[in-house]
């Protein structure tokens, strides 16, 4: 039943159909009849609660969240009548931006709804949050000369503050709910054709110039995929696996990603994004948000294996869906363990892919890339060593969970086995992979392109 919910919710939210928000109210309240000493009934209460806000429904909504609030009080200390769930803290705005792509950063002092919505004429998006209030450090109305916002300001009614972006002209925009600490990423941007080059931002905004900016050449237009974002898997305070002779998987991904999009700059003429390039942690979600909100057409995640079977080699290549051998998930455990640790809580993952219905056609091009990418490193790579193929696998990787496009992740041989490590050293050997990768991505772009005119 609670499964069923979140389908129905995800689907709701997804294509606003009244009947699905209306569907999971009912197989939610259902959970709480049938189930009240179930674990899962007050996460089902609280997604009442949420649908009900979504339906503008508030003082329903804020009903099904003191609910909640009243029972969690209830365990640990005595409660008056009176009481309900305390307001949450609108507590910092961040805002990074160049001419066209802008982003902001709403920090909260705790997880809270809210719905969001477009207008035009002026053109404005606004968020609306329940019992959110700003501090006294946020200011409340703010002007900008630089980037798609103009204004930012605030607006309070009957227990809603509503947050309301200006926008100097139409563009598009996603908003990504973060864990740890909570917060929203709110992104503007213009369409991949016109947008420049951007390095990954962080949640929090890059202190210069130099932090924003890294370009790999412009749009130009041989195919139909005119943007991809290049993943360097790693970075910063998490090194990755680390080989035998002390060699980092951060600093291998990162090579290989910048000599992957110069390859591709020059075969497809086409923009490139990389989500870091330098020695600096970006977290799992930030890769994804950026792939997003660029519109990116592939995102292709690049790292290193391991094994605690120092024999194990090969390369391999991912693309997202439940793993089904024990091997895939020990690799998809490995990647996700930064993801783990920052306690980034996503909705149930068999629920959101079931319930996006786009979802279908994005792994059937996520499995025609891997093939190709796969094939075509094999190919090369076994010209020049010893290399196994592994094929191409599927694993519930958190870095690909968010991607609205095609995407793939690449696990270039294992830096745990010391032949393989003596390879990935080699500056020659990680030249050639990156071109072999390049191959399968051009040859990919081939077909993608023929389908778009067909």
């Amino acid at each position: 039943l609670y499964t069923q919910g979140l389908i129905y919710e995800n689907m709701f939210k997804r294509f606003s159909m009244a009947s699905d928000g209306e569907r999971a109210v009912e197989l939610f309240l259902e959970v709480t009849r049938k189930y009240p000493s179930s674990p899962l009934m007050d996460d089902a209460e609280r997604h009442i609660g949420d649908i009900k806000f979504l339906q503008r429904k508030y003082h329903s909504a804020e009903k099904s969240y003191s609910t909640v609030y009243q029972r969690s009080r209830s365990r640990t200390s005595a409660l008056k009548s009176s009481d309900s769930f305390p307001g949450v803290k609108i507590t910092n705005i961040e805002r990074f931006s160049h001419d066209d792509y802008t982003r902001f950063v709403i920090y909260l002092s705790e997880k809270t709804a809210f719905r969001s919505d477009q207008l035009f004429n002026p053109d404005r998006v606004f968020i609306d949050f329940l019992r959110a209030v700003p501090t006294t450090m946020v200011k409340k109305n703010a002007n900008f000369g630089s980037g798609l916002v103009k204004t930012i300001r605030f607006g309070e009614s009957d227990n809603i503050t509503r947050v309301v972006f200006d926008l100097k002209k139409r563009a598009y925009h996603s908003i990504t709910p973060l864990s740890n600490p909570y917060r929203l990423v709110v992104d503007f941007s213009q369409k991949p054709s016109t947008a420049k080059s951007v390095v990954a931002t962080p949640s929090r905004p890059p202190r210069s110039r130099d932090d924003r900016v890294a370009s790999l050449g412009p749009v130009s237009g041989g195919t139909g995929i005119n943007t991809i974002v290049i993943d360097a898997g790693h970075g910063g305070k998490d090194p990755g696996a680390i080989g035998f002779s002390g060699l980092k998987e951060k600093d291998i991904t990162l090579d290989l990603a910048k000599r992957l999009g110069a390859v591709l700059k020059n075969k497809l003429h086409c923009r490139i994004v990389l989500t870091r390039d330098r020695d600096k942690y970006v977290a799992l979600d930030d890769r994804t948000v950026l792939a997003n909100s660029v519109k990116a057409d592939l995102f292709i995640s690049i790292h290193a294996n391991s094994s605690k079977n120092r024999s194990a080699n090969g390369i391999e290549t991912y693309f997202l869906s439940p793993a089904r051998s024990q091997d895939e998930l020990e690799t998809a455990a490995r990647e996700n363990m930064i993801a783990n640790m920052s306690d980034n809580n996503a909705d149930n993952d068999i629920a959101y892919i079931m319930s996006d219905m786009a979802s279908a056609q994005k792994i059937n091009e996520s499995v025609l890339l891997a093939r190709k990418v796969q094939k075509s490193m094999v190919r090369g790579a076994s010209s020049i060593a010893k290399i196994r193929d592994k094929g191409v696998k599927q694993a519930m990787f958190y870095v690909l969970w968010r991607a609205e496009m095609p995407s793939i992740l690449v696990e270039a041989n294992f830096i745990s086995n010391r032949y393989e490590e003596r390879l990935l050293r080699s500056s020659y050997y990680r030249d050639k992979l990156a071109e072999y990768i390049a191959n399968g991505v051009v040859e990919y772009a081939s077909s993608y392109d023929v389908a778009m005119k067909n």
